[in-house]
């Protein structure tokens, strides 16, 4: 059966309301996953430094492009992982998470991302690492 227009963009936005995470989600997520899960900071690294989830990654936005993901990233053929972008408050996370989906082409990493960024993650108490120097 063919599907109406309507059906197709009903579609697209439940595939994204999906791959946006509560902080809560978030931390399920990276404590249960069979999958490896690596959160994505996208603030500058002065940010990153000050603070970030434990086990993140930092590629400031405007040097993120799937290229640059994948070469951080190191990964093994055929491996599946889940990146989750972040910010601050989720401006530029909800920018490269758009960006990165819109680029990926990649069917074994799927790209999700923390609504409200690392600011709710932080006000659920949950863990960080401060005054890193990376």
């Amino acid at each position: 059966m063919i599907k109406s227009f309507f059906n197709i963009f009903a579609d697209k936005n439940t595939a994204k309301e999906e791959s946006q995470l509560s902080a809560q989600q978030l931390k399920d997520l990276m404590e249960n996953s069979k999958i490896k899960v690596i959160p994505l900071d996208v603030r500058s690294k002065i940010e990153y430094d000050r603070y970030h989830i434990k086990g993140a990654l930092n590629i400031h936005i405007v040097d993120l492009s799937m290229q640059s993901l994948q070469k951080a990233l190191n990964l093994k053929e055929n491996e599946k992982i889940i990146i989750v972008t972040y910010c601050n408050a989720g401006g530029r996370g909800g920018r490269s998470f758009s960006f990165l989906t819109n680029e990926n082409t990649n069917e074994n990493i799927q790209i999700k991302n923390l609504t409200n960024g690392i600011n709710q993650w932080i006000d659920n108490g949950f863990p960080i690492e401060e005054n890193v120097k990376s």
